[in-house]
Order: structure tokens, then C-alpha cells, then sequence
């Protein structure tokens, strides 16, 4: 049980790097009494030699415990659905615990299983790994634990473990890496353009260096080999020398590039680094995965600004109560600025902080601009400024922004579309003024670039949060509620007697709790309520926004009402919000408005029916009046448009009649494009539907052609303009799906070639607006869903093409 006790210490990562630090032990009252009440589940894999461990029960945590190669009851797993591949044939043993918040069973259910053989050929496992010809692989940002370290292989993520989505801004996420049915491993850095280094690495080509924290060091796409090897228990993947990893966790890994395999199926893997003393772990998926929005691409040759992370010059002014102090300690690395600053100050602008280029920057008024950043700091800033401005003249400035910034969180602050400037040279300029004392801040990854110019990435444009302006099928003002405070908390037992505490908290815009053990189960048991002293008009439409994220299955209600007589008066009332553990759901109603006139509005959260221990955040909660409504926008989104498909002006309307069109198909797969046989097309109505049975790997693996027939020819003048607009459903997540309008007789004359990434059983409306037309007898529609992971069902509907108004 010694060892056991470490699952219930918090885990700390310092600069992030591994290390535990202990707590008081929690109270144990309402621990589980007994393993014996749950009935443990071993599945055996024979061909792969993986075991499965699981329960059916929910609301408490399996802990498996295995015997170490020394025969101790050492190795442990703190998961349901825990997988681990033994390469030795023999008659095993297991203990499993239950565990809750408040602790573990004083006993444990003891069970056997049987390996049939040892690992003697690794054929099996070269076609998981490869697909049989090549597969592409990347760290799975979705699941806890993708990115986790602990004191053994047997418990790589007992000391720290990273939640969905925690690493976004450093790169990983992007990485690529491709195993193939031949032993050849190739690496990809993606968009980010480079790997994540743990900063103990001092050796070459990571070090020597300076860093105190975790960086990211640029790299190039490099191929190498892998193969599997058995060391004593375990199945080893090992690269050659130095390959590149998303992670380097250690100096040995460079020398030793191995790691031991837990698991490893069709589209799941999980590795794990080991050097004796610090065990890393990295899970991995070949499924199709939602880029992450990072800012605009920091080394894309767009980028203007990059050359100046190199050669600057750097200025400050330091005035707490505006009297001059020191200038705060700054440190630099390859395009990150940390600025410490030990002493608060209480207004904007005394705590600037300037970048100068020393090869000027100049911009014109006859571009428009797009700008990014990323901004992190240890306190929360009140208000941090943004300005880039003319190096002489600071009216003369592209922008001037002051947002507040939350608290040790990756902000990505963002601009698009900008009307340029005449300017020689600019500087940008940063102020904390606001900030309370020893606020440390980073700065890094400032993109300037001309709008006009596509680096390929997709600004998340219609997600709550994000900057003003159009959001699905209405154009919206400024958040009215971003004035929003905690007003009361009340969450009960079955009993209604209150008095549960969640340690439910609202600050820098994001609201936190956790469901406390003896939670009633029923709705309006777990209520928190938060105002903004704003009006609202019955006369206006509004919309409303918010990004819910648990660490549980289950359903909560979602209220927005009179602050004043809230049991009585609503915008709306939303009892049926399903959640599903560790995916942020991206709530929003609209159009709303509220039945009176409101002095104050009041948010209402209940979570009353969500399981015991379980982590709920929300973000994002914004109202903002539509302001009227949208023409479809630019394509970035998933909108829900708004051209109507049966309007007269639909110029393809009657190509999807009977009779209307032609299909055309080009379905392969692997790095060889070994053509496959065409899915079966099944058409109802305007609603085309049709299922990839097989993975791709690469663009126009996966094409479908809608051809007019010579009755319902569809030709474009460029002379003209045009808006476009379809509906996709997909049943798995798919990468950069490809829309084309094209010349039937030419490719290369296409009305637009676009590609977007389509995220799992969402309706994604693909629109654009105001097109440039071309010159063209006669056109045709492309898709492209190349890189689809195997059995996607596909759904493409409500195709229109008009002459733009």
C-alpha cells in the first residue's frame, strides 16, 4: 500500500519538467469499502499479446497492479480501459483497487490471465504501426494523459499529466510522423515547424542554451528507420539515433531513441520513454485530428516579423505610480520574450515594453494586414495594450488594443483584415500597466503578415471567444457581459439541504468547479449563478455563447434570465445540455430576447445531475445583439449560412434533379495510390451520401465529381462575381477536406480550391462570398476527402451557386 499512496499526491510540474510534491492524504470517509463489489474485466488479444483491464462501473477508478521483472507489486495503472502488451508467454497475475476523491479500498480483487506466446515476429505489429504500406501518426491533443511522466515505465503518468489541448501553443500538436510497412520512419514539424525540448537537454543540436523552461526548437522534415525489438517483459520500439520526436524528454534519448510499447492498435498507440529514472509517455493516433488555431504561422515565409525576432532592439519604461524603476528582467529565446515584474502598478502604460526592428518593417495604406500573438502570464493583467505603430509617429499606428488577459493561460490575441498604413518603419509595442506584483509575462510567436498572402492556417471565426464581428448566420456587436461576476453558489444533496461547497470559482472569464461528493443527482442541485449590470431590450435579438468542458458524461441546464426575478422572466431555458467527458462543448442560442425589459441579466449554470468529482470549466460566456444578418461569409466557418438553396437564383439547383448530372470517382490509398473500387453513391433529393470504406493518406485520394449535364450546364462569366455554399456531414473527424469549382474541360480555370478541416457529426457549411468570376463554357464540382480515416460516412447537401448581389 506504500506505493499506492503516491496516486493520491498532487502532481507538480516545475518549468515543465517532472517532479512530485506531497500533500496532506484526503479524508478517506466516503472511500469505497470494498474491491470486491466490482467485477474486473481481462481481455487478451492473443495475436497482439494485449490485455485490456476494465470495469463496467462508473463514478470510481480502477487501479491495476502488476508485478514488476523483479516479481514486486510495483507497477500500477490508475485507469479503466488500461491496455499493456507482455512479450513473454505465461499465466499472469493482476490486483485491482477502487478508487474515488476520497480514497481506496483497504482490500483488492486478485485475477489471472494467460499469454498464449512469446513475441517471436514482429509482422504484427509492423502492419499496426504501418497500415501495411504507410501511416501517419500525431500526439491525440483529445485524451488525458497524451503527454504525462512518472517515476516508471509501470506508471508513466503518476507524477504530472497533460489535460486536452494543455500544450497547444507549443508545437506538438502539428507534428507528423509516418511509419512505414518497409522499417521507414519520417518526421514532419507541420505548421509549427518545430519539436518541443524538455530543458534539462543540454546536448547538441538542443544545447548547450540558457533556457530555464521547456522550449521549442525549430527542425526540418528528416527520415530515419524504426524497427520492434523484446526487452525482457516488453515490446520496445526503437528509432535510429536522434530521430526526431514531438517531445525530446532527456539527453540519453538522443543516443537511445526507444521507447516501450503499452499498447499499440489500429489507430491508438502508447509509448512510453524510459532512462532510469523519469518516465515519459506519449499517446498517439492515426485518426484525423482538428488542427488546433495557434495565431497565424510564426515560420511561414509570410511572416514580416520574424526577421525582427532576430535582430531588435529592445526598450522599456518601468513606473509604478509613475515614478521610474529599473527596467524589468527580460529574457530572450528565438522569439519568446519573458519580462518579470516584482512590483505592481495601477495604471495603463507604466509597464512598456518595445520591440524595434532593426531592418525596418514598412506597411501601406493599400493592404490590409492580419497580426498575432501569443501571451502568457503567472498573474492576471487587467488590461495588457497591443499597438503597432509608425516608429516616428505614434498616431500614426496600424492598432491599438487593450484586452484583459487571464491567468496562466496560452492567449492568443489575433487581428485579420486591417486596413494598412503608410509607414517607413514600425515597432510594436506591449503594456502591462495594471499588473500586480512579481507578474511574470511571455510574449512569442508574433505574426505580422499581408492578409492577402494564405500561410494555410483558418482563424477560429465563428467560435465564442473570439473577435467580434460575424459568428454563424448573424453579424453581431461588442459582448455586453463582459463585466460578468459570480452572484451565488448553492449545490445540495438529495435531501435539498444545501451547504455543498464545489469551490466553484469566476475569474479572468472562466468559471471552475468541482462536484462535491454527496451531490443530489437532480437538477437545480448544483446551481451557480453569475450577473452583468446590463440592461436588456425586449425590442433587440441577441445571441448567447459559452464553451462547457467536463471531465464527465452528463447533462446540465443552461438559463439565461431577469437577475432580478430569475424564477419568472428568461431569455431562454436549456435543461437538455449534454456533455461528454474532456470535449468542449460549444454552446450557443440565438436568436433570443428577453420577454421584459431586463435592469440586469443574470447566467445560470446547474450541474446538478453531473456525477460526483467531476471537473467542469466554462468559457466564453458572452451576449452580443445581432446586429443584423450575415451573407454567408468567407468560408472559414461553420456557420450555418444563409443562401437559400431553393431561391430562384440557385444556378445548380437543377443539376442535382434527376437526369442533372454525372458522377465521377477516383478512390486510392497508401504512398503506392493503389486504386480501390468507387463507393456506392445514394442520392435523395439534393443529399448525396456515400461511405469511405478504406483509410487515405494524402490529398485527391478520395475525390467525387458532380458534372452537369449538357441540359443544366452551368457557365460563369468573369465578368461577374458569385457566392457559393454547400452542407458536409461526416462521421469522422477529416483534415482539410477539398472544395473545387472548376472548368470541365480545364482544372487549372477554377471559379476557387479551398480546404477546410471538418470535425465529426457537426454540420459544417462551406460558404464563399463575392468571388471573382471566370470564364467558363461549362463547370463542375469537386470534393476531395483525402486522409479520411477508414469507414467515413459521408453527407454532402444544399448546393448553391449564384450570381453575387
Amino acid at each position: 500500500m506504500k506505493r499506492l499512496a503516491y496516486i493520491f499526491m498532487a502532481a507538480a510540474l516545475v518549468l515543465t519538467a517532472c517532479a512530485k510534491e506531497q500533500f496532506e492524504h484526503p479524508s478517506e470517509a466516503n472511500a469505497p469499502r470494498s474491491a470486491s463489489d466490482y467485477t474486473p474485466a481481462i481481455t487478451v488479444d492473443q495475436e497482439l499479446n494485449q490485455v485490456t483491464f476494465s470495469i463496467a462501473e462508473t463514478g470510481v477508478v480502477p487501479v491495476w497492479v502488476l508485478q514488476d521483472n523483479a516479481g514486486e507489486w510495483t507497477s500500477y495503472n490508475a485507469r479503466n480501459g488500461f491496455k499493456k502488451i507482455f512479450a513473454a508467454a505465461g499465466d499472469y497475475s493482476v490486483r485491482m483497487y477502487i478508487m474515488n476523491a476520497s480514497g481506496l479500498t483497504p482490500d483488492y480483487v486478485e485475477k489471472t490471465f494467460h499469454i498464449d506466446n512469446t513475441i517471436m515476429s514482429f509482422d504484427k505489429y509492423i502492419r499496426q504501426i504501418s497500415g501495411g504500406s504507410e501511416k501517419v501518426w500525431r500526439i491525440d491533443n483529445s485524451v488525458d494523459a497524451h503527454h504525462a511522466c512518472g517515476e516508471s515505465i509501470g506508471n508513466p503518468a503518476g507524477w504530472w499529466a497533460a489535460k486536452p489541448d494543455e500544450k497547444a501553443a507549443f508545437g506538438m500538436y502539428d507534428n507528423r510522423m509516418t511509419f512505414t510497412s518497409e522499417g521507414g520512419y519520417t518526421f514532419e514539424p507541420g505548421d509549427a515547424g518545430t519539436v518541443y525540448v524538455n530543458y534539462g537537454v543540454t546536448a547538441s543540436p538542443y544545447g548547450p542554451h540558457s533556457e530555464t523552461a521547456d522550449f521549442t526548437f525549430p527542425v526540418s522534415a528528416a527520415t530515419s528507420a524504426y524497427q520492434f525489438a523484446v526487452e525482457g517483459n516488453d515490446l520496445v520500439l526503437k528509432l535510429d539515433a536522434g530521430s526526431l520526436f514531438p517531445y525530446i524528454p532527456n539527453n540519453e534519448f538522443l543516443t537511445d531513441t526507444k521507447f516501450y510499447v503499452t499498447s499499440l492498435d489500429n489507430n491508438s498507440a502508447t509509448l512510453v520513454a524510459w532512462n532510469g529514472s523519469i518516465a515519459w509517455q506519449f499517446i498517439l493516433t492515426s485518426k484525423a485530428g482538428k488542427v488546433t488555431w495557434n495565431g497565424f504561422k510564426y515560420n511561414a515565409d509570410s511572416n514580416l516579423w520574424k526577421p525582427a525576432d532576430a535582430a531588435h532592439t529592445i526598450t522599456q519604461w518601468y513606473a509604478p505610480g509613475w515614478s521610474q524603476i529599473a527596467d524589468a528582467e527580460l529574457t530572450e529565446a528565438g522569439g519568446s520574450y519573458t519580462l518579470v515584474y516584482p512590483s505592481a502598478t495601477s495604471d495603463q502604460w507604466q509597464a512598456q515594453f518595445f520591440i524595434i526592428p532593426d531592418a525596418p518593417i514598412s506597411l501601406s495604406a493599400g493592404k490590409n494586414y492580419d497580426y498575432s500573438v501569443i501571451v502568457t502570464t503567472s498573474q492576471e493583467l487587467p488590461g495588457m495594450t497591443f499597438k503597432l505603430t509608425d516608429t516616428t509617429d505614434d498616431g500614426n499606428f496600424l492598432f491599438t488594443e487593450r484586452i484583459k488577459i487571464p491567468a496562466n493561460e496560452d492567449y492568443i490575441f489575433y487581428l485579420q483584415d486591417l486596413p494598412g498604413i503608410d509607414a517607413d518603419a514600425v515597432k510594436m509595442v506591449f503594456d502591462f500597466g495594471g499588473n500586480a506584483d512579481n507578474t511574470e509575462v511571455t510574449i512569442k510567436n508574433i505574426v505580422l503578415k499581408d492578409h492577402a498572402v494564405d500561410d494555410g492556417t483558418v482563424p477560429p471565426g465563428d467560435e465564442p471567444g473570439d473577435n467580434p464581428g460575424q459568428q454563424g448566420s448573424y453579424t453581431y456587436g461588442e459582448n455586453l457581459i463582459g463585466g460578468l461576476y459570480l452572484d451565488s453558489i448553492w449545490f445540495s444533496a438529495a435531501d435539498w439541504s444545501g451547504n455543498l461547497d464545489p469551490g466553484a470559482k469566476y475569474e479572468g472569464g472562466k468559471l471552475t468547479l468541482t462536484c462535491p461528493d454527496g451531490i443530489g443527482g437532480s437538477e437545480w442541485q448544483g446551481q451557480v449563478k453569475l450577473v452583468a449590470d446590463v440592461p436588456a431590450d425586449p425590442e433587440k435579438r441577441y445571441a448567447f455563447f459559452a464553451t462547457i468542458e467536463s471531465a464527465a458524461d452528463g447533462v446540465c441546464t443552461v438559463k439565461l434570465a431577469d437577475a432580478n426575478d430569475d424564477s419568472n422572466h428568461a431569455f431562454f431555458y436549456d435543461n437538455g445540455v449534454k456533455l461528454t467527458a474532456y470535449e468542449k462543448v460549444a454552446y450557443k442560442q440565438e436568436p433570443v430576447s428577453p420577454d421584459q425589459a431586463y435592469e440586469k441579466v443574470m447566467v445560470i449554470f446547474d450541474f446538478g445531475r453531473m456525477p460526483a468529482g467531476t471537473e467542469i470549466n466554462v468559457t466564453g460566456i458572452e451576449l452580443k445583439e445581432i446586429t443584423g444578418e450575415s451573407s454567408g461569409g468567407d468560408g472559414g466557418g461553420n456557420g450555418g449560412g444563409s443562401l437559400s438553396y431553393d431561391s430562384a437564383d440557385n444556378l445548380w439547383k437543377p443539376v442535382d434533379a434527376e437526369g442533372g448530372h454525372t458522377y465521377s470517382q477516383y478512390y486510392a490509398t497508401g504512398s503506392g495510390w493503389t486504386q480501390l473500387a468507387n463507393p456506392e453513391i445514394t442520392q435523395k433529393g439534393n443529399a448525396y451520401s456515400f461511405t469511405l470504406d478504406t483509410e487515405t493518406m494524402n490529398q485527391w485520394q478520395a475525390q467525387f465529381f458532380i458534372i452537369p449535364t449538357d441540359a443544366t450546364k452551368i457557365s460563369l462569366s468573369a465578368e461577374k462575381k458569385y457566392d457559393f455554399q454547400c452542407t458536409v456531414e461526416l462521421s469522422q473527424d477529416v483534415n482539410q477536406v477539398t472544395f473545387k469549382l472548376t472548368d470541365t474541360t480545364d482544372d487549372g480555370n477554377f471559379l476557387f480550391t479551398e480546404r477546410r478541416d471538418i470535425t465529426a457529426f457537426e454540420t459544417f457549411v462551406f460558404s464563399l462570398n463575392e468571388v471573382s468570376g471566370i470564364d467558363a463554357a461549362a463547370v463542375k464540382m469537386v470534393f476531395d476527402f483525402g486522409g479520411n480515416p477508414a469507414d467515413t460516412e459521408v453527407l454532402i447537401k444544399d448546393i448553391i451557386l449564384r450570381e453575387h448581389k
